[in-house]
């Protein structure tokens, strides 16, 4: 399916392909839908896959520039339960990790585990309500203390706290940088949770 959903407040340009356990991917910055497109295809075979705009950089209608994080996790939301998916195995790079971490602060029951890539630079999370959320998290492509800004890595490392923390060949980076090997990861976190 590709095409405009209503999720109450807006709505997004969404596209899904495949079928199976739930897989939302957030793009981050001024990314798109069309970003994920080659993992998407890569995972279709037993997940399905959902990709989508958020409003501020969107196809869809409501578009708005000064969306709060908040707001754009509850369009989340409201996606994952307009495709009656939840709860999601939810994954967001950068800004979109961002969201993906407000949609466990916000709406846990929709989110069965998260998975923030190359943290937001800016965004700093709240370590004890993503803590008593319950929802497991894992943190990807970053490193402490790192480029990816004064203390954002460390405090998803600390709200995660227990998680699992997935690297590859270079060191936490460099999974990012091959395409299958983080599709593989990826793979694993949807079919049993990432212990493999």
């Amino acid at each position: 399916m590709i095409g405009l959903v209503d999720v109450g407040s807006t709505e997004l340009f969404v596209s899904t392909v495949g079928t199976g356990p739930a897989l939302l991917l957030i793009s981050g910055a001024t990314g798109t839908a069309d970003d994920w497109t080659a993992v998407a295809r890569m995972l279709a075979d037993g997940i399905t896959v959902v990709t989508y705009e958020r409003p501020r950089w969107s196809r869809g209608r409501g578009a708005s520039t000064t969306i709060s994080l908040a707001q754009q996790a509850d369009d989340a939301a409201g996606l994952l339960r307009v495709l009656h998916l939840a709860p999601a195995v939810v994954v967001g790079h950068g800004e979109g990790g961002s969201v993906a971490c407000e949609l466990v602060a916000h709406h846990p029951k929709l989110v069965r585990l998260a998975v923030v890539c190359e943290a937001d630079a800016t965004y700093v999370p709240d370590v004890d309500r993503l803590r008593a959320s319950g929802v497991p998290m894992a943190v990807v492509g970053c490193e402490p203390n790192g480029d990816d800004g004064p203390g954002a890595t460390d405090a998803l490392l600390a709200a995660s706290a227990g998680a699992n923390r997935w690297s590859g060949p270079g060191g936490p980076a460099g999974l990012l940088t091959r395409l299958d090997a983080f599709v593989a990861v990826l793979r694993g976190i949807v079919h049993d949770g990432g212990r493999s």
